[in-house]
């Protein structure tokens, strides 16, 4: 029985992305400390809140690479695909402009809002959005032809690649946003290697304008995708949100330094998330709709042991350790509020558990999830508001936003399962 499972492509998929996960995260979070020893509390949580911004800018991002996933995974039409892909990208390109520039525009809003110095740090925040577009179609790509070796060598490899570029940027002792304006460039070059590896895995070159035909086909494909794309939006924006509200709202209520310590308990405590995540990825590609509901559901309750065993182990060692992994992780300024890491552990727990939920009726095409998520994401940002006097309110209200979302999640899920069964 073991054997069977050790050999099973699930595992193995896992595995891969698992490895992937653990190095990326590694230098995605070596960041933070680096960054914490070159720069004041104040400023370490205003990266933090830019890379919070970044995340919710992911949003288009995550709706696009699993879209592209969902389509190229059931074509083996190279060409048909390239096609897709590359006018994907067209649209994406007018589509980051007019983000950028509404981007742009509300820069003063947003300084003000956030109680930032000055604009200059959401600049980058727009080349970042622009080299992302076309990243993210092409290890979409690579991700959906089950390449799991080379997406998760990618992922690491943007990870390390950003982590040179801003380190540089802190030992020249420049602010923020060069800080930030490093991070660009470093998408940049990984954009290169990335678009080199697409054309690996069967990405045809564009030759030309496409043909009108193709072009008119391509629009409708993305016309009857229109409601599972809405549906994707929908979930990735969830998911986007539970990821950076607690911190967009402290760094508004509370003081910049206040904010900074809590920036440093958010880092450690995110470490979960980002972990198990790579479950969720092998989850998506592995589950289709035309499968057996009984086989969907080992799939499903194999990775739900993954992402319970991964994210428990982390949060045990966040309980007994607080201060120890603040200390060696972020830095002894960064202690104040080490207190409430596990609390904010149990809720990075839960959104680990509601992002594998929502993946995987996603993959199945439920749509009814869209509704849940609109209404568990309100629940949390509810609770939330009714209760931020303190940074410990704030965690508690968090935590019991997030595990009453997973209950919603997990009610709806045994319902669902026992209704398609019958069936």
């Amino acid at each position: 029985m073991i054997n069977k499972l050790l050999n099973s492509n699930l595992v193995k998929n896992n595995l891969i992305f698992f490895v992937g996960a653990v190095l990326t995260g590694a230098l995605n979070y070596a960041l933070y400390p680096i960054m914490a020893r070159f720069v004041s509390v104040r400023q370490f949580g205003e990266l933090q809140l830019m890379l919070s911004l970044v995340l919710q800018l992911s949003i288009v991002f995550n709706v696009v690479r699993i879209f592209v996933v969902n389509v190229v995974s059931n074509s083996d039409d190279d060409q048909k695909n390239s096609v897709f892909i590359h006018e994907i990208e067209r649209i994406l390109g007018f589509m980051g402009m007019g983000i950028g520039l509404v981007l742009l525009v509300a820069s003063p809003l947003l300084r003000d809002f956030f109680k930032f110095e000055s604009v200059a740090a959401f600049i980058p925040l727009i080349a970042i959005l622009l080299f992302n577009f076309p990243f993210t179609t092409r290890i979409g790509f690579i991700h959906a032809n089950k390449l799991f070796g080379r997406t998760a060598f990618i992922q690491w490899l943007a990870a390390f690649v950003k982590l040179v570029f801003a380190l540089g940027a802190a030992l020249l002792g420049w602010g923020i946003a060069a800080i930030l304006w490093a991070v660009s460039v470093s998408k940049l070059v990984v954009l290169y290697y990335t678009s080199r590896s697409a054309n690996k895995a069967g990405l045809q070159p564009r030759l030309g304008k496409p043909k009108t035909a193709i072009r008119a086909q391509i629009q409708n494909q993305l016309g009857d995708h229109g409601r599972y794309l809405v549906l994707v939006g929908i979930i990735a924006g969830s998911i986007a949100f539970l990821l950076s509200i607690d911190s967009v709202l402290v760094k508004h209520y509370f003081s910049p330094e206040e904010h900074g310590q809590y920036a440093a308990i958010t880092v450690v405590a995110r470490t979960i998330f980002f972990i198990t995540s790579s479950v969720s990825g092998v989850l998506l590609a592995s589950v289709k709709v035309k499968d057996d509901t009984k086989q969907s559901m080992r799939i499903y309750l194999g990775s739900l042991g993954l992402v319970g065993l991964l994210g428990g182990g982390v949060l045990l060692l966040l309980k007994m350790f607080p201060v120890l992994i603040i200390e060696k992780l972020i830095g002894t300024e960064y202690l104040d509020q080490a207190n409430l890491l596990p609390k904010l552990g149990l809720a990075m727990l839960a959104i680990s558990l509601i992002n594998l939920l929502l993946y995987y009726h996603l993959a199945l095409r439920d749509y009814a999830i869209s509704k849940l998520a609109i209404l568990g994401s309100a629940i949390v940002l509810l609770v939330v508001l009714l209760n931020h006097a303190t940074l410990e309110a704030v965690v508690n209200s968090f935590t019991i936003g997030t595990l009453g979302y997973l209950l919603l999640l997990a009610a709806w899920s045994s319902h669902w399962h026992s209704a398609k069964l019958k069936s």
